[in-house]
């Protein structure tokens, strides 16, 4: 179920160390990628065995080499940066999807950070999550992780799907979510305020644009 932003903004709660400081003493020293490798279920080693009917990437994200270094600061900038690997001819993807599929993905993404999904972390696993927040949302997120099942129909882009429609979805997305003030919680962190939910969704189009290139 979705709340008005002015709802989100004005709710004060607990904060994680309010709530856990022993936690938070103890994972001080930690990065987001020593969280994140500390839960497999959302992280895919070379050698797992994924479910049937779920492709096993061929690429590993992490070595891949020549990704564009992006900066972006607000949906803007995520659509005109799209807007531009469109206007200059054919796109490559370096990694597993297609242009079309990053582009859906995304779009998909903020589709979801307004209507919501039908899931949500452990609550052990959004403590942690909400510790290290700020690291998330202000740093370049690390390729290589994988979507829980759970939440591939929700997020995963369709198996075949052209630039031209990705894109055009693309821009759908961003137009809605600058036009509405609703928003749901998200899986990791729950409420956030819309300055978090710009920064997410830029650091999220930061990485899967990186792997786009034009010929």
């Amino acid at each position: 179920m979705t709340r008005p932003l002015s709802v989100l903004n004005s709710a004060e709660g607990l904060t994680p160390h309010d709530a856990c400081p022993r936690l938070s003493e103890l994972t001080s020293d930690l990065t987001a990628d020593d969280i994140r490798g500390a839960i497999p279920a959302i992280e895919a080693p070379e050698n797992l065995q994924l479910p049937e009917g779920r492709s096993e990437m061929a690429i590993n994200l992490k070595n891949v080499k020549g990704r564009r270094s992006l900066s972006f600061s607000n949906y803007d900038d995520i659509l005109h940066d799209a807007q531009q690997l469109m206007n200059h001819g054919s796109i490559v993807g370096l990694g597993n999807w297609t242009a079309g599929q990053n582009f859906e993905h995304l779009a998909k993404s903020m589709d979801a950070s307004i209507d919501g999904v039908d899931y949500m972390m452990p609550w052990p696993m959004r403590m942690i999550a909400r510790l290290f927040k700020s690291r998330f949302l202000n740093n370049p997120l690390t390729p290589g992780f994988m979507l829980p099942v759970k939440l591939e129909p929700a997020f995963g882009p369709s198996h075949e799907i052209s630039s031209e429609v990705g894109f055009k979805k693309l821009s759908q997305s961003i137009e809605r979510i600058k036009n509405t003030n609703e928003r749901s919680p998200s899986p990791a962190f729950g409420e956030m305020h819309e300055s978090d939910w710009i920064k997410l969704h830029c650091r999220h189009a930061e990485l899967h644009l990186s792997f786009l290139k034009n010929e």
